[in-house]
């Protein structure tokens, strides 16, 4: 039996989540290089299996304006 919504442990997911920032940085970085003025908001949304794996991840919102920049931060994501 299992369950569409449940609880994390937040401890858990606030490591989850730093363990990922040199990724998004660095997909920061790159955009940045490519878009002169790259700045904005992003808002993930992610799914986690019953073994603790992302199972899907995709972008809620974004003003970012850098497609590739995204989909890098969605993949930098998605390898935790």
């Amino acid at each position: 039996m299992s369950s569409e919504i449940g609880g994390l442990n937040e401890e858990e997911v606030n490591a989850a989540f730093e363990s990922s920032l040199s990724g998004l940085q660095r997909c920061l970085q790159q955009g940045s290089s490519r878009v002169e003025f790259l700045g904005g908001s992003v808002s993930f949304f992610v799914q986690i299996d019953t073994a603790g794996k992302v199972d899907g991840a995709y972008l809620e919102k974004s003003t970012l304006g850098d497609r590739d920049t995204e989909k890098c931060m969605i993949d930098a994501l998605r390898s935790r």
